[in-house]
């Protein structure tokens, strides 16, 4: 990047995250005179949390380490779009669905319903064992990622956090209980995107309201908050540590 200026990398699991929440914080950064970095956007097109359990998803590899696998996806992105290099990085956000990860084992009920279908107390599922497994590899990785403050590459670390929406992003930004199809995600993103374009502080507002904003004056405690009881089922989100300069 010419004149030193870094980038600000978003992580995200698919497009209507790229374009509900990187768009608005691009905005919101832009506004902010003390911010000289420029955001840059990467997406998976897949939960990279439980790529070890559905290998066929991932287009990137894998490693053992979740850390590793998330370093060499930036890498392989890097070498092949040539928009920015590993030392013009400041810093890595990585935005997830909680999908319940963390919730007790009893609360994870058989159902006759299709598929997996999301409670405020509760998962559904016709195959127990399989969401029970889902939930203890996705809550492993999470653990790890919340541990890792930086990434490093040849010597160069790159501050790195993890921020949740819960239980996934329709949840937390429209107050969507039920499961959208993508065509539906498509259109709400944009319009949410559109919205914000024209108005920033409204991402601001939302972020920072009661019924978005979680416990917890820094990173640590809101995922403390998240991994308790049944909250990686409910309506929430950190990502206004983001906006209030307490992502530490």
């Amino acid at each position: 990047m010419g004149r030193g200026r870094g980038v600000i990398l978003f992580l995200v699991e698919g497009p209507s995250d790229e374009t509900a929440l990187v768009q608005p914080f691009t905005s919101l950064y832009g506004s902010d005179a003390r911010r000289t970095s420029k955001v840059k956007s990467e997406a998976f097109y897949c939960d990279v949390t439980t790529v070890h359990l559905f290998r066929g998803n991932a287009s990137f590899k894998i490693e053992r380490r979740i850390q590793d696998t998330i370093r060499g996806f930036i890498l392989q992105r890097i070498e092949s779009r040539h928009a920015y290099t590993w030392n013009d990085l400041v810093q890595i956000i990585h935005i997830v669905d909680l999908d319940g990860a963390f919730i007790p084992d009893e609360r994870v009920l058989q159902g006759s319903c299709a598929g997996i279908r999301y409670g405020e107390d509760c998962i559904l599922t016709p195959n127990v064992a399989s969401v029970l497994r889902r939930n203890h590899e996705k809550s492993a990785c999470l653990k790890e990622l919340i541990a890792c403050s930086a990434l490093t590459y040849r010597r160069k670390p790159v501050p790195y956090g993890v921020y949740f929406v819960s239980r996934n992003l329709e949840h937390a930004l429209y107050g969507l209980g039920r499961d959208c199809t993508d065509k539906e995600k498509e259109q709400l993103s944009m319009a949410f995107s559109e919205q914000c374009r024209r108005r920033p502080e409204l991402f601001a507002r939302l972020l920072q309201s009661k019924e978005v904003k979680v416990p917890g004056d820094n990173l640590r405690s809101t995922w403390t908050y998240a991994e308790e009881g049944l909250h990686s089922l409910e309506r929430g989100s950190n990502l206004h540590l983001l906006i209030e300069g307490q992502d530490s």
